[in-house]
């Protein structure tokens, strides 16, 4: 209720300064604009979020860079997030775009990896594979990497089979991680599930020692 009418039954307002709120113990009240804009920060796309100044709102805020959200987190591992160009930056931890809590499924692009084809990206791209774990991993870009060892139960997709993926000379190497290969994707025998599908690999395909046949029937590039 609201002036002793049912907030339903109110008239649209061209503005307002407020909204009307119910906290977590049911308490109703005034919801002030600024509180709601201190909670959730939109901005175009990664690059203007890792761009923004802005100080930090709190753990527990909710920002978004385009179709992305992400939660402030101070106390955030390193590959989980990324940060803004703040004196003291902030750390964004992306959210998943989908899946369950055991296998979520997370963009590349969330984190902001360069797509520039001199840039190499594999120290970022395997710390996000080490922190985050078991998950499903989506190239909607096509990004430039020398060395990424997947681990398991890492399932690696692509947007398009034409233009997403990775690029880099020789290509995609299996092997058992023994020796000084120069490889895309490393994956060591002994893991349970790997999968590559639907993606583009800009260099020659290969697979090397007895390691690739536990995992032939894994690559679908």
């Amino acid at each position: 209720m609201a002036d002793g009418n049912r907030v339903p039954d109110l008239g649209a307002l061209s503005d307002s300064v407020s909204l009307l709120g119910v906290n977590g113990v049911g308490t109703t009240g005034i919801f002030p604009f600024n509180t709601l804009r201190n909670k959730i920060s939109d901005y175009s796309s990664v690059s203007a979020l890792k761009a923004s100044m802005e100080p930090a709102r709190g753990d527990g805020s909710e920002w978004r860079a385009g179709s992305y959200r992400y939660i402030e987190n101070s106390a955030a591992p390193e590959g989980t997030y990324i940060q803004n160009s703040a004196p003291v930056p902030i750390k964004f931890v992306p959210l998943p775009l989908s899946g369950s809590l055991v296998v979520p499924e997370y963009d590349f692009a969330q984190f902001g990896l360069s797509t520039d084809e001199n840039v190499d990206v594999s120290a970022d791209m395997q710390a996000i594979l080490d922190a985050i774990g078991p998950g499903i991993f989506i190239f909607s870009e096509k990004y430039s990497i020398i060395s990424v060892k997947a681990n398991d139960w890492q399932i690696f997709r692509g947007v398009d089979r034409f233009s997403t993926g990775w690029r880099t000379l020789p290509g995609i190497t299996l092997n058992d991680g023994s020796g000084a290969i120069s490889c895309s994707f490393n994956v060591k025998s002994g893991l349970t599930y790997v999968r590559f599908e639907n993606l583009e690999v800009d260099g020659n395909a290969t697979q090397t020692t007895d390691y690739a046949t536990d995992y032939a029937v894994c690559f679908d590039p």
